[in-house]
């Protein structure tokens, strides 16, 4: 859980950070490129799955399950294989590694799919959700 509340914090500043100089420092540099689309693209996927690391680490501590760790580690591979991929390409107009972004946009799908079995595998089993008829 704390690796989830590390790796989703530090994603999170890497967003905000990379994002912000795009914006500004280096957004001419990326429209000269021609790479500002796949930039911004990077920075929102990699941001959105920040924020979705913290909610599993949430998740893992609120549902003892090691089954949630699965989507954790799946969503930190993918948002290094795609959406920092994607920034650093974007970046450095090098698209030796492009091959490795469908790679990782397929993990972070499995981490979603994972993400909602186990819940609802979990929620079939929680007493709160149970129904209740008087």
């Amino acid at each position: 859980m704390k690796l989830f509340l590390i790796a989703g914090s530090f994603f999170g500043f890497i967003s905000v950070g990379l994002g912000a100089a795009g914006s500004h420092a280096l957004r001419q540099m990326l429209i000269n490129n021609g790479t500002l689309e796949s930039f911004n693209i990077g920075i929102d996927y990699l941001f959105i799955h920040s924020i979705l690391l913290l909610f599993t680490a949430v998740l893992i501590k609120l549902f003892p399950d090691k089954k949630f760790a699965i989507s954790g580690w799946l969503f930190i591979a993918g948002n290094i294989l795609f959406s920092l991929n994607l920034v650093v390409m974007s970046i450095f107009n090098f698209k030796m590694c492009s091959f490795l972004n469908p790679v990782g946009g397929i993990l972070l799908m499995a981490g979603w799919l994972s993400l909602g079995i186990i819940s609802l595998k979990k929620h079939s089993k929680c007493k709160v959700y149970e129904n209740k008829t008087d």
